[in-house]
């Protein structure tokens, strides 16, 4: 635990409130599991240690964070109130998960005699409310990379997830976006529920009802496209064409500056602006036209550019149950 400690805190840098404090702390955060008081009333573990240290006149840093070491106990009780006792808390936890796990005690149904899910929920709070900027991989590499630490974690973030709200489908559309299919695993927790909070605004939202429905169009009409890319020379006569075209291009830099800039709010605006263009091009342009092949190659590929940019940072797609 004071391992972890340390590396969570040197992680964190300034803002990991002194590696030294929560080192310390951590070394000293089960001695009192061998009292009697603890031995007699289990649930004072954690207060106990805090208590004797503060009259043995430890300093107030690290007797604090031994006290809030368990903390939080459940959905309704508050985080570690300092960043040290924050970083012992979730040092304490990953050692439990990742000792026992390793072990072979994984939760399976209503069986959690260890309380893992516990622990993995308490970590997530503590990553999201502090805002750390720490991901289920940071978590995974302080485990010893074990796959099974990381299939649990994933599992038990999306059930996290769960619980608060979002759908299933909603937490797909964040977890399968375009720029990488392991994202969701490098991205912090904090930002996975930026995402999600996001998409779940999407639902009411007629105009991306209609670049769902567009999307999949996109979708059935590649599936039948010509592998070859577009001819360099050819240029295309069609109004409705270069406007989408256009449209694209101009739109596509705000949205990749806004995604570096975790603007998810400025993306989803961004990509409001494609709707119209992208429905006025289906309603003039005959993409595969055998008559044409160079022009059916260049829609296609302006047709598949369109839907990397739409799908980058969340399938929408799944927002109507398409896979």
């Amino acid at each position: 635990v004071t391992a972890l400690a340390t590396a969570i805190a040197e992680r964190l840098g300034p803002a990991g409130g002194g590696a030294a404090v929560a080192a310390e702390a951590a070394r000293l955060a089960k001695a009192d599991l061998v009292t009697g008081l603890v031995g007699e009333f289990p649930e004072l573990q954690g207060i106990v240690g805090g208590l004797l240290l503060h009259a043995e006149g430890a300093p107030a840093g690290i007797a604090d964070a031994v006290a809030e070491h368990y903390k939080p106990a459940g959905a309704e009780d508050s985080i570690p109130k300092t960043v040290a006792r924050c970083v012992v808390a979730v040092a304490d936890r990953l050692d439990t998960m990742s000792g026992l796990i390793g072990a072979g005690e994984t939760p399976t149904g209503s069986r959690d005699p260890f309380g893992l899910r516990r622990a993995a929920s308490g970590v997530f709070r503590i990553l999201v409310e502090r805002a750390w900027p720490l991901t289920i991989l940071d978590l995974v590499g302080w485990a010893g990379q074990d796959a099974r630490f990381q299939s649990f974690q994933n599992d038990r973030l999306n059930n996290w997830l769960l619980d608060r709200g979002f759908s299933g489908n909603e937490i797909e559309a964040v977890r399968r976006p375009k720029v990488s299919p392991y994202a969701f695993d490098q991205w912090p927790i904090g930002e996975i529920l930026k995402r999600l909070d996001i998409v779940g605004t999407l639902r009411g939202r007629s105009d991306f009802a209609k670049l769902v429905e567009l999307t999949k169009r996109v979708d059935n009409i590649l599936a039948n496209a010509p592998e070859a890319a577009g001819p360099v020379g050819y240029l295309e006569a069609d109004e409705s064409a270069i406007a989408l075209q256009r449209t694209h291009e101009t739109l596509r830099p705000r949205i990749l500056a806004a995604s570096d800039a975790n603007d998810f709010q400025a993306v989803i605006d961004h990509l409001g602006g494609l709707v119209e263009p992208v429905a006025k091009f289906f309603d003039d342009v005959l993409v595969l036209d055998p008559r044409n092949p160079d022009a059916t190659r260049w829609r296609c590929e302006l047709l598949a550019a369109i839907r990397g940019t739409v799908t980058r940072d969340f399938d929408i797609r799944e927002l109507a149950g398409q896979a």
